[in-house]
C-alpha cells in the first residue's frame, strides 16, 4: 500500500529504456528442508538479495513507498503463517521517514503441510525497490518439496533461516498498563531489563501500522532507572477505529565498556482513549 504522503522518487522519463525492479533486488524462496513431514510445520524464507544503494520496504513503508506483498499459492489444504519480519533500517529524506531494508534481508513463513506427496509451495510478491527513482517489481516464485516419514533438512538454507529466526523481534518488556490515547499523544510506560538499560538511552518506535503514530527518526523517553515513558504523535492522518499500538521499540545504550548497543522488543498494547493532551 502507499504511504499517504507523495511517493519519494519517479518514473524513467518517456522514450528511456524502462528498467524492472528485479534488475536491483532479486527474491529467491528457500525452503530449511528438502523433504517434509505431513503435519509438521517449517520455516520457508523470501530472500532479497538488493543491489548496493537500492532499498526494499518494511511492513509498514513509512512516508512513502510500498511493502513486501506475498501471494501464496499451496496444495489444498496447506496453510501458511503471517510473514515474519526482521528489523528494518530507518531513513530520512527531505524530512519524511521510512522504514526499509537494504543489501539483503529475508522474510520467514511458517507452512503447514497436509497430505503427504510431491507438493508445489509457490509464492507471488510484488514490491517496490528504491535509489534515486523507484521501480516496481512482480515476480512468481515456486519451489517443489517430495514428503519422507523423517524430515530432511537443507543445510544451507536451515542455517540461514534459522539465524534470521532467532534475529526476530520477541515480546520481552515488561508494560506497565495500556497505551494512552491523548488528544495528540500517544504515551506509555515499559520496565526494560536492567541489563540493557545504559548510559546516553536513544529511542526510535517503528509502528507496524499506519494512521496510528507520526513517523519519526527519533522517539521522546523520559527513563526513571529502568522504567521508560514514551511519548509518540499522534499520526496526521490518524485512523479512528484504530485499538492497538503496535511495533518495534528500539533502543540504543551503552552497556557496560560497548557504546552503542541496538535492543528490540515488540510492542502490542491496547489504546486507551484519555481527555489528555
Amino acid at each position: 500500500m502507499l504511504a499517504v504522503a507523495a511517493l519519494l522518487c519517479s518514473l524513467p522519463a518517456t522514450g528511456l529504456r524502462v528498467e524492472n525492479g528485479i534488475d536491483y533486488s532479486r527474491p529467491e524462496l528457500i525452503s530449511e528442508v528438502s523433504r517434509y513431514v505431513p503435519g509438521k510445520s517449517f520455516l520457508v524464507g523470501i530472500h532479497f538479495t538488493i543491489k548496493p544503494g537500492w532499498h526494499v520496504y518494511w511492513r509498514n513503508p513509512g512516508d512513502s513507498g510500498q511493502e513486501i506483498l506475498v501471494t501464496w499459492k499451496l496444495p489444498p489444504g496447506w496453510t501458511a503463517s503471517g510473514l515474519m519480519w526482521p528489523k528494518p533500517s530507518v531513513l530520512t529524506d527531505t524530512g519524511l521517514t521510512m522504514y526499509v531494508y537494504g543489501k539483503e534481508v529475508t522474510l520467514l513463513a511458517r507452512i503447514t503441510p497436509a497430505k503427504s506427496g510431491t507438493a508445489r509451495i509457490a509464492a507471488h510478491l510484488d514490491w517496490l525497490v528504491c535509489k534515486d527513482i523507484c521501480l516496481p517489481a512482480k515476480k512468481d516464485l515456486a519451489i517443489t518439496l517430495p514428503s519422507a516419514s523423517h524430515p530432511t533438512a537443507n543445510p544451507r538454507n536451515a542455517l540461514l533461516l534459522a539465524k534470521v529466526a532467532a534475529s526476530l523481534p520477541a515480546a520481552k518488556l515488561v508494560l506497565q498498563g495500556q497505551a494512552v490515547l491523548g488528544r495528540k499523544e500517544i504515551t506509555f510506560e515499559v520496565a526494560l531489563p536492567p541489563k540493557e538499560v545504559g548510559k546516553d538511552m536513544r529511542f526510535k518506535f517503528l509502528p507496524y501500522d499506519m494512521g496510528v503514530v507520526r513517523n519519526q527518526p527519533r522517539a521522546e523517553a523520559t527513563c526513571t532507572q529502568n522504567l521508560v515513558a514514551l511519548r509518540l504523535p499522534k499520526s496526521e492522518y490518524f485512523n479512528s477505529g484504530a485499538k492497538k499500538l503496535r511495533g518495534l521499540l528500539v533502543w540504543e545504550s551503552e552497556v557496560e565498556t560497548r557504546r552503542a548497543i541496538s535492543f528490540f522488543h515488540e510492542i502490542d498494547l491496547v489504546l486507551k482513549p484519555s481527555l489528555g493532551k
